[in-house]
């Protein structure tokens, strides 16, 4: 018996071959797991490549918002508003628009100038380096472990946009920035935002799918080597085939109570049978909960047993089934969605006897791809809805997509536009080359466009002013294309071509008029015109706008100027028409008439009205008013001596100066007969002028006041009595003339005919 157990000598054949066996074998289950490894290394550098580029383009269009908004705020402050304090100025820009950037748990935001630090939040930031540049601090902070910093610090030195990463101090590790640049005249500043990989890993959960992908290939490992160890076991000590296998399977056993993954198993009637742990942590049951249940208490919808049940079907016959989407309900109701492996159970005799459901949690890629599709939906959606016209472009220029918004406003279907170049498509000659250059600035140069007012051409010829957006698409640090968005202001442009006209012609009218215009608020003056000016006697519309009513008005005419303001402004009074005694500037009065309703300015009440000089009407009124009078005096006389002299008479207590010619035979000259002016500067005049007013002859057709007067039997108004007399008397007579109007102040009058049954005998001049 021991020689029959004895063993044989083994040939160098059965030695070559086990050799072979067992080395091969060995190998490839080595080179299988180093592939593996190698596959989970290069799939985490891809999931942490690709969350790093996502998360530097949301870095990189908040800090584009930002800096847009900077640098609108900078430029109104400095160019609008005249400010120079740029030290406050940085203040304000960061309480307005860096502090509020929220980014993850240490995510920092910071602005640089391109010799100095403005802000920087990092909590481990020193005190000492404010007021450096970047390239300075980074050159201090390398003796704390600083790298990785030199493309960052010479595009802001050099007020570049760009992403990146650096090390401040090794324990944080990678932090991944992006900054762009603002610039408002000379000065420049970028804003930059940075934040830790390993947070960025977290939020985006590319750390987990790591985890899970090391913690999966480690188990993998174990259990391929499991198997290669109870292979090489059970092949070298075939008489402990049982106990090795035994092992084997506790130990699979062990691994899968221990797997992150949830593993259950069912029996041929889909009764649950085990429970691991992990399926506690998943479905949220105990395993008294399930056990003896059967599966169908599991899934998500009812509808799903059906699909369940045609698996199980292949796997009753021996199939295993890999990568099934199944979808779950947890004890709290919440669904969940796994890929799963599902595989037979046998009993020694190798019948199948149940299923093990070995299941990946895929919810949280489940949930991202659906919000990435509901996303795009989303988009999609509001592509449609928008009144916009957006389009977009491939690298080569040509159109990829085209709205209902772009259709709309430039006249072409999508399959009309779809391919063609845009320039040549929405443009005419004019503004091609403009138009080539935005294009170029987007997809040659990656930089973004506008918003700048520009005109495209629809597919009828015709122009539309439209506002254009343009930004490149980049993708993996390629430039694959941009977007163009171009909104419709035709309506308004017209509007306000057509507000600027209407504006222009009512300026115009209000500059041009010669009654006053204005608008006054709380007895102030807000708003007139030139004519308003002229009136007052101001040069300029400046020097009288802000002045106060009072400083307008003669004291005697206060109190109902200003009962009248204050009835209109309180309402109890919508419009009036009064008159007052105005005070020009250089203190002269004067009578105005003046028109004003109530309204509403800058949101509160106010006066708007126009204002007239009526001084001279005021006079005329009060001439014709004598003249009346000295018509009932000549009523009363009963000789033209005492005629004329009841006149001047009248006209003299009147306070009027007047004077009376009488005209000759032949109608063609006038002599003095009467001057209602106190002899002793009627004396005074001739001994200056060195003549006596008897020997003034005025000639008829030397004035055509006078010969309409005599003639023709009119009343005329003078308004320049000085120019009169220059035109109408001989240079004799000039002297004495210019004397009295010299003497007696005088500046307007009426001249009127004296008529005598029917034909003028003289007139009178008052």
């Amino acid at each position: 018996m021991e020689e029959h157990t004895q063993a044989r000598p083994v040939s160098w054949k059965r030695k070559l071959y086990f050799l072979a066996y067992y080395a091969i074998l060995p190998a490839a289950v080595t080179l299988l797991v180093s592939l593996g490894w190698y596959a989970v290394f290069h799939q985490s550098q891809t999931l942490t490549q690709a969350a790093i580029t996502a998360y530097q383009q949301t870095e990189l269009e908040i800090v584009r918002m930002a800096a847009r908004s900077v640098n609108n705020y900078v430029h109104d402050q400095i160019e609008i508003h005249g400010r120079s304090d740029i030290v406050e100025i940085e203040q304000e820009i960061f309480r307005r628009f860096i502090a509020p950037i929220l980014l993850l748990e240490h995510g920092d935001a910071w602005i640089y100038a391109p010799d100095h630090v403005v802000f920087d939040l990092s909590s481990d930031f020193p005190d000492e380096y404010r007021g450096k540049s970047m390239a300075e601090i980074f050159a201090l902070q390398v003796e704390n472990g600083a790298s990785h910093y030199e493309e960052m610090t010479e595009a802001v030195t050099n007020a570049r946009e760009g992403v990146g990463w650096y090390i401040w101090l090794p324990d944080k590790g990678k932090e991944i920035a992006a900054w762009t640049p603002v610039r408002v005249g000379e000065r420049v500043w970028t804003i930059g935002l940075s934040t830790p990989l390993p947070e960025i890993l977290e939020s985006t959960g590319a750390a987990r799918q790591m985890q899970v992908l090391r913690i999966m290939m480690s188990w993998e490992t174990v259990g391929a080597l499991v198997l290669l160890l109870a292979w090489v076991m059970g092949a070298l000590q075939r008489q402990r085939t049982d106990l090795a296998l035994r092992e084997s399977e506790a130990q699979y056993r062990q691994s899968v109570e221990n797997s992150l993954n949830p593993i259950f198993s069912v029996d041929r009637q889909g009764i649950i049978q085990t429970w691991t742990p992990a399926c506690g942590r998943f479905f949220q049951y105990e395993p008294e909960e399930v056990i003896g249940q059967p599966y169908r208490k599991l899934l998500w919808e009812p509808d799903d047993a059906r699909a369940v049940k045609a698996m199980l079907a292949q796997v009753w016959q021996g199939r295993s089934l890999s990568d099934q989407d199944m979808t779950y309900r947890s004890q709290d109701g919440t669904q969940r969605f796994t890929v799963s492996r599902l595989y037979s159970l046998r009993d020694p005799d190798g019948s199948v006897r149940g299923c093990t459901f070995a299941n990946t949690d895929v919810t949280a890629r489940v949930r991202a791809e659906r919000e990435i599709k509901e996303r795009r939906i989303y988009l999609e959606g509001v592509l449609a809805a928008t009144p916009d016209a957006i389009v977009t472009l491939n690298a080569q220029h040509k159109i990829v997509e085209w709205n209902p918004g772009a259709e709309r406003l430039f006249g072409y279907s999508p399959e009309e536009a779809m391919g063609r170049d845009l320039d040549a498509l929405i443009t005419n000659p004019g503004v091609r080359e403009e138009a080539l250059g935005f294009t170029s600035m987007a997809l040659d140069e990656g930089k973004p466009t506008g918003p700048v007012e520009t005109v495209r051409y629809r597919q009828d010829g015709s122009p539309v002013n439209v506002i254009l957006t343009g930004a490149p698409i980049i993708l993996d640090g390629e430039l694959i294309g941009a977007v163009a968005v171009y909104t419709n202001i035709t309506a308004r442009v017209r509007a306000a071509e057509a507000l600027r006209e209407s504006e222009k012609k009512y300026r115009e009218l209000v500059d041009n008029s010669l009654v006053g215009i204005y608008i006054t608020q709380n007895h102030v003056l807000k708003f007139c015109n030139q004519g308003l000016a002229d009136i007052f006697g101001y040069r300029s519309i400046g020097e009288i706008e802000g002045e106060h009513v009072r400083d307008l008005v003669a004291p005697e005419s206060w109190e109902r100027v200003d009962r009248e303001v204050r009835l209109r402004e309180s309402a109890q009074k919508d419009a009036t028409r009064y008159e007052f005694r105005g005070v020009r500037q250089d203190g002269a009065t004067f009578d105005v008439e003046v028109l004003g309703k109530r309204i509403t300015y800058h949101g509160k009440p106010a006066i708007q009205g126009t204002m007239i000089d009526v001084t001279e009407r005021k006079r005329a009124e009060r001439l014709l008013q004598a003249l009346n009078q000295a018509a009932l005096a000549m009523g009363n006389a009963h000789t033209p001596k005492k005629t004329l002299a009841a006149v001047a008479a009248t006209l003299k207590e009147l306070g009027f100066t007047c004077m009376i010619l009488l005209v000759d035979e032949n109608q063609s000259k006038l002599s003095v007969e009467y001057l209602g002016i106190a002899s002793r500067l009627v004396e005074a005049a001739e001994k200056l002028a060195g003549i006596k007013r008897q020997d003034i002859l005025i000639p008829i057709e030397n004035l055509d006041i006078y010969k309409q007067v005599i003639w023709e039997g009119k009343t005329i108004f003078i308004e320049d009595v000085t120019e009169s007399m220059r035109q109408a008397l001989p240079g004799f007579a000039k002297r004495l003339a210019g004397r009295l109007v010299e003497m007696l102040n005088l500046r307007t009058g009426i001249v009127a005919p004296l008529i005598v049954e029917g034909e003028a005998v003289g007139l009178l001049s008052v």
